[in-house]
């Protein structure tokens, strides 16, 4: 449960229960993060260590919810939440999710090229 308390730390205290779930490997109880936390992870790469791959994976996050009815466009998707804050990009990341991802196994697909 290591991997949890990294998570609810105050250098990721906008992870909730949403972001990531119990389950249990080799008998053992981890947390994994849900598709909502494996880009909220990544958006925090981008913002907290300048990561260009976890950039260009948020980029392809704008693409994908631009393509499922954020209706603005990838490029208004990004420079929108390029013009928010660490906490408030995060909201967004959540609001956007929550609206525009319905199909996390296909969202992960595009965004990460698996």
């Amino acid at each position: 449960m290591e991997n949890l308390q990294v998570l609810r730390s105050a250098q990721y205290g906008k992870f909730e229960e949403k972001d990531h779930q119990i389950i249990t490997a080799n008998g053992k109880e981890e947390s994994a993060l849900t598709g909502r936390g494996v880009i909220l992870f990544t958006y925090f790469a981008w913002m907290d260590y300048k990561k260009q791959k976890a950039r260009e994976a948020i980029k392809k996050y704008c693409e994908y919810i631009a393509m499922h009815g954020y209706g603005k466009g990838s490029l208004k998707a990004l420079t929108d939440l390029e013009a928010l804050g660490r906490d408030e990009g995060a909201e967004w990341i959540k609001k956007t999710y929550s609206n525009h991802v319905k199909d996390t196994i296909s969202m992960i697909q595009y965004v990460f090229g698996m």
